[in-house]
């Protein structure tokens, strides 16, 4: 079983990538729909946040994701608890769907910050010029200082560039992620051919 952890700043362009490596044939997985899971579907988490943040969280009886990012992306001390209270949770998830002799790729925001690139085959980075970012982040909804407050919230992208394995540079059009992914994807299915080392 060959595992890669998928990483970048938001709005890099992670999820477009997976979706290339998915088409390569590889096991997807994404942090980012675990958790959307976790909040919708988890009732000790849910249990967790209202007793850490009162009923100021909800909207209509449920869980409101967006009021909850205005509390912690103002406050490390919220967030790093958040964090710790996922974590786990997201990589129990992960674990338990990954296939055995495929190669599993999985995106997944904090993979630096949280130490999880020590459990993977290799680290891959998705780097994208920060005006870009903020762009699609305008495009999702997000406004100048939610984008901003989410990217301080992160490790620098040139930092996570240099701590991984592999570097994927999308600053220009999605063929050219394309490109890049399909190549990348060549070294992994080399990897399971001759069962030797990443080219890293």
């Amino acid at each position: 079983m060959i595992k890669i952890g998928l990483t970048g700043g938001i709005g890099s362009g992670k999820s477009t990538a997976l979706s290339f490596f998915q088409e390569c044939g590889f096991n997807v997985q994404d942090c980012d729909d675990i958790v959307a899971q976790i909040y919708q579907s988890c009732e000790n988490f849910r249990t967790n946040l209202l007793d850490r943040f009162s009923e100021v969280i909800l909207t209509k009886g449920k869980i409101d994701k967006k009021k909850i990012a205005k509390i912690v992306f103002n406050d490390a001390d919220q967030l790093k608890w958040l964090n710790e209270q996922l974590h786990q949770r997201v990589r129990d998830e992960v674990k338990s769907n990954y296939q055995d002799k495929k190669i599993n790729i999985v995106a997944v925001p904090l993979l630096h910050e949280a130490g999880w690139d020590k459990s993977f085959d290799a680290a891959v980075c998705v780097w994208c010029p920060d005006e870009m970012r903020i762009e699609r982040l305008k495009e999702r909804g997000f406004t100048p200082q939610e984008s901003q407050s989410r990217i301080q919230a992160q490790m620098s992208q040139d930092e996570k560039l240099e701590r991984s394995d592999y570097g994927i540079i999308n600053d220009f059009d999605i063929e050219n992620l394309r490109a890049q992914c399909l190549e990348l994807s060549k070294n992994f299915k080399n990897y399971t051919k001759k069962q030797g080392c990443l080219n890293v």
